[in-house]
């Protein structure tokens, strides 16, 4: 795999190589992230702190266990090693075809290029831009196709289609469906769609699958890029419609370690008293809350406990993970 870097003047390259990484992964891999780069810059610049929303995703506060894109990311890392170990072909390329219909499928890459684009045409940060819609008697959520003609008519009302080539290039709406309605079949040496009646050669089903697993690496890299930017505490001034009073600003939450977690009010102890009303959003872990809620000037926070307790465990035998996890429960 290429590790990825970013330059100063903000444009991204592949810093090294491995002999085994495909060249077409490669070119698209550094072709979507200077596309989604572009993207993610100008709505920071646009409003940090709409920007910051949809770093946050939300604007509320959002316990652990309760997002669908952590899973994903952790669901991409593991499948992609156990297809890497997979040694029987039929078998590998099932992993890869489920694997690239997750991707198209994810929401929450589509939310957070909503929500840039919205940001960069100077509208607000949105907490659902695909709604469920009705068709006919039901109310049936929007599929990746219809989201990614929603997202290129966004950019195309603010002239900035380019943003939307990467997904354009990735979508491949017959494979996706034969996938997900189990409608394929491994024939020799293709993937034959049953209900289009028509084959993908491998050549053409690798580039695909190459083609997914870029665009997935590459929103991943910048979206942790840019949470990782916030590795001091800030302020910044909160939206018009946002805040309460002239001139408002927010204090943003930082953990050490990995960067923008939330943001709060940043009233003085004056102003509390006067009756402003304190606020607080992001993803927080219970211990950190605990610690936000205790200390309401807190903004920096230590290092994920929870990350380095799962690290631990993993070092541990099966047999006392048990009695390791009771442990851990208390201090946390």
């Amino acid at each position: 795999m290429a590790i990825e870097v970013r330059n100063l003047k903000g444009v991204w390259k592949l810093k090294s190589y491995n002999k085994k990484t495909d060249s077409l992964y490669e070119e698209r891999l550094i072709n979507y992230l200077n596309v989604f780069s572009n993207l993610f810059d100008i709505a920071k610049n646009t409003h940090e702190f709409e920007f910051i929303c949809t770093l946050i995703r939300g604007f509320h506060i959002l316990e652990p266990g309760w997002d669908p894109w952590e899973t994903t990311q952790e669901i991409f890392g593991c499948m992609a090693r156990l297809a890497q170990k997979t040694r029987d072909f039929k078998t590998n390329l099932h992993l890869h075809l489920w694997l690239y219909g997750h991707i198209i499928e994810a929401s929450e890459p589509y939310e957070i290029l909503a929500n840039l684009i919205r940001i960069c045409s100077g509208e607000r940060f949105c907490g659902n831009n695909f709604p469920d819609i009705k068709k006919g008697k039901r109310i049936i959520p929007q599929t990746a196709a219809e989201k990614i003609n929603k997202l290129e008519q966004m950019a195309v009302d603010i002239n900035m289609v380019d943003w939307i080539l990467p997904l354009k290039d990735v979508f491949d709406r017959n494979l996706r469906n034969a996938i997900f309605h189990a409608d394929y079949s491994l024939y020799a040496d293709k993937v034959r769609l049953v209900k289009q009646k028509s084959e993908y050669s491998l050549d053409k089903i690798r580039g695909i699958m190459l083609k997914g697993g870029a665009y997935y690496q590459a929103i991943v890299t910048i979206f942790n890029y840019h949470i990782g930017t916030y590795n001091k505490p800030k302020i910044v001034p909160v939206h018009k419609n946002f805040g309460t009073h002239p001139n408002e600003n927010a204090a943003i939450i930082i953990r050490k370690g990995y960067g923008l977690i939330g943001f709060k009010d940043n009233w003085t102890t004056e102003e509390l008293r006067k009756g402003y009303m304190p606020y607080m959003w992001g993803r927080f872990h219970k211990y950190e809350l605990e610690r936000l809620n205790k200390d309401l000037s807190l903004t920096v926070l230590p290092s994920d406990k929870i990350k380095k307790a799962n690290n631990l465990l993993k070092l541990c035998p099966k047999f006392s993970r048990k009695y390791v996890i009771k442990r851990l429960k208390h201090k946390l």
